[in-house]
């Protein structure tokens, strides 16, 4: 899924889209396809089948958290906000020790215009798993509305060589 990823990150979603497509006709149960599918999908604003796509990547993968919280992700984008906040929670509850659900929650506060929230749980995030959250922020269309602030700067960009 590296090329999916690589477009995704340069906002070329359709093209990116395009790539998990083609993986999971090779391989209709690959988590992973499914995933990057349903965050993709997210992003182009096709809510319905973001959804089912999350959703079949946990009945395959019911252990991995980051799928719960990118659940909660997708929810936030769609507007869903009460049912985002509780997914994220899903996820942190099962697995304190994992950034993916801080990183949701800083995306779902991010989405709302809750700065301080969104910035603390980001940096929960990066404490625990500083390379892939920071990489996953510098792309995500959640955090524009605060690229501007220079706490976001601080955690995301300017600490990128530690």
């Amino acid at each position: 899924m590296g090329l999916g990823n690589i477009r995704r990150n340069l906002k070329q979603y359709k093209d990116s889209l395009a790539v998990c497509n083609r993986a999971l006709e090779i391989d209709p149960e690959s988590f992973d396809a499914l995933n990057s599918q349903a965050l993709i999908l997210s992003l182009l604003k096709d809510f319905d089948k973001a959804i089912a796509a999350i959703d079949k990547a946990i009945s395959l993968e019911p252990e991995e958290v980051l799928y719960k919280a990118n659940r909660g992700i997708i929810l936030a984008r769609a507007g869903r906000y009460t049912e985002a906040l509780a997914e994220c929670e899903k996820a942190i509850q099962q697995d304190p020790e994992h950034e993916s659900g801080y990183y949701a929650k800083a995306c779902y506060y991010a989405l709302q215009g809750e700065v301080e929230q969104a910035i603390a749980h980001l940096q929960k995030a990066i404490e625990i798993e500083p390379g892939h959250s920071r990489r996953e922020a510098r792309h995500n269309p959640d955090f524009d509305s605060m690229r501007d602030d220079k706490r976001f700067q601080s955690l995301v960009y300017l600490e990128a060589s530690h």
